[in-house]
């Protein structure tokens, strides 16, 4: 036997062709209201967009050509056996203290105390994990560049910048440390409309070899910036997505023929979207069956989110059981590491379970594997029934490691083994690692970037107020 496990799929394929003919209706219909003058001119001078009354509409034939060229990019890039990873949380205002347990405000230390954490735990490609608090808000984002230059190798971007003047203090920041800046605007809002202010704010770096930008997507909330339909709020998030995809294209960026797709939950008792549970759980299959749908490939990112705002027993539940749904439906690669509370709290301990809790959902995804032999069953088990074991058999002896989970930081310890050795408990366990990974992180920059570094930054500070 090889068996692995799955879920079944909500929707059938005749179904998935009704949600994308939708979604090109509305955007042939209805289309996405922009009045950015530059995109604008931009997008209209394509052939198959039209700026009428302020909105872009775009013809059926050039979005079905475009999904197309999206399914011919990923033919043969299917990979089942794709390792899974864990991947950075956003910046979070609050910190979940490791020592004194407590979710408070961090300082600039504890930023880059967790910069360098999470550098040594090999992270990257999105901001520092904390914004600190002790500095003047408008300088967050100058802030959180200097911490991720200074304290990590691929840390940093992403942060929302206020002027372009800030966005070109952030690029000679990026230069001091032999680096090229990331900027990034979120472009789609739900329902149905461009960022005026982000483009504009974008625009001007784009096509520039100091700096990369990057325009990304919409994430509507179901019933609050979607309707409380599913099928409605999938052909919106596709239509949203396709837009972005050419409008990237129609401003002179590099292709992005990535389909990521998420529609959030949002619960109307807090006011707020929900992360981690199990409607996300049910949305997110939705969402993954029309990514594979549309792109010929199947979605592979997804996020390990909780609600919870403590590495607790509420966060060890949802995010145990949102990771293993989302592996079930084929998702391999997964943001948030330690991200709790939505996006508010940081914590460095729910990193060390985060990175348990992807190590086991990998082994159970494994399946079963075929390491049954060719031997008579009655013969396997009778070469036990002398001894009362078959922990001597050569069967176990050779299958035993390929089959079991091992653990690093969970145990399986007995209570007097556990007993003897002072009781731990899972939170001192990860704190000792979190300090192992902070003391074995020799990363430095050179003196030279370093004193650039600074000078930009004080020049940047002074500037921006």
């Amino acid at each position: 036997m090889n068996y692995k496990p799955e879920l079944s799929r909500p929707f059938t394929d005749g179904e998935m062709e009704n949600i994308v003919s939708d979604s090109i209706r509305l955007l042939c219909e209805i289309g996405i209201a922009c009045s950015e003058k530059r995109t604008v001119e931009r997008l209209s001078a394509k052939s198959g967009t039209e700026w009428r009354e302020g909105r872009l509409l775009f013809k059926a034939e050039k979005l079905r050509e475009k999904m197309a060229e999206i399914r011919q990019s990923n033919a043969g890039r299917e990979n089942p056996a794709e390792p899974f990873r864990l991947h950075s949380s956003w910046s979070c205002f609050n910190y979940a203290d490791p020592l004194s347990g407590k979710v408070r405000r961090p300082s600039l230390d504890d930023a880059s105390k967790m910069t360098r954490f999470m550098d040594a735990r090999g992270y990257g490609y999105w901001p520092i994990p904390l914004i600190p608090s002790d500095i003047n808000p408008r300088h967050a984002t100058l802030a959180c560049e200097y911490i991720a230059l200074k304290n990590s190798r691929h840390l940093g971007g992403f942060m929302p910048a206020l002027s372009v003047q800030e966005i070109e203090f952030l690029i000679e920041m990026n230069k001091c440390a032999g680096k090229t800046y990331l900027h990034v605007e979120q472009i789609s809002i739900s329902p149905l409309r461009f960022n005026d202010e982000g483009l504009a704010m974008a625009i001007p770096f784009i096509g520039r070899n100091d700096c990369n930008v990057l325009l990304t997507g919409s994430i509507p909330a179901l019933g609050a910036s979607s309707p409380f339909s599913i099928r409605s709020s999938m052909a919106l998030v596709l239509a949203e997505r396709l837009a972005l995809i050419m409008a990237v294209e129609g401003l002179g960026l590099p292709k992005d023929l990535g389909v990521g797709l998420r529609i959030q939950p949002f619960d109307f008792e807090s006011a707020r979207m929900v992360f981690g549970g199990p409607e996300e759980m049910l949305l997110r299959s939705c969402c993954n069956q029309l990514v594979e749908f549309v792109s010929g490939a199947p979605g592979r990112w997804g996020q390990l989110h909780s609600m919870a705002r403590t590495p607790d027993a509420q966060a060890a539940s949802e995010r145990s059981t949102s990771a293993l749904w989302q592996a079930l439906i084929g998702i391999r690669n997964f943001h948030c590491a330690g991200q709790l509370a939505q996006d508010e709290v940081f914590s460095p301990v729910q990193v060390m379970i985060d990175e348990e809790i992807i190590k086991l959902v990998e082994h159970a995804c494994k399946g079963i594997p075929d390491f049954d032999s060719d031997a008579d069953i009655l013969e396997e088990i009778r070469a036990g029934l002398d001894s009362g074991t078959y922990m001597a058999e050569e069967a176990t002896v050779t299958n035993f490691r390929n089959f079991s989970f091992w653990p690093k930081i969970f145990s399986r310890k007995s209570v007097p083994v556990w007993d003897a050795i002072g009781q731990p408990s899972l939170a001192e366990i990860a704190i000792a690692e979190i300090e192992k990974s902070i003391e074995s992180n020799s990363f430095v920059i050179g003196k030279n970037q370093e004193d650039r570094l600074e000078s930009v930054y004080q020049e940047a500070l002074r500037a921006i107020s």
